[in-house]
């Protein structure tokens, strides 16, 4: 819809403005936003576990570090 040149800018052809208004008007920008919204929210959720993970596997390989045991035993 829009066009850019990196020399002469942006400009819109006869019509696309109105197909712009149209689609905001509409709820598309709003609806738009919210997939970008829900996207991100599935992102942090894979994040947050994949975070629960690694701290499971370091409390796991600290646990049985024989340094670890050694030094806390004497």
């Amino acid at each position: 819809m829009i066009d850019i040149c990196g020399r002469h800018g942006i400009w819109l052809d006869a019509g696309e403005m109105e197909n712009i208004r149209s689609f905001i008007a509409a709820g598309g920008l709003e609806q738009a936003q919210n997939r970008h919204i829900a996207h991100n929210r599935v992102a942090l959720q894979e994040l947050a576990a994949r975070v629960q993970e690694v701290e499971f596997t370091q409390k796991v390989l600290h646990f049985f570090d024989f340094k670890y045991w050694l030094f806390k035993i004497f």
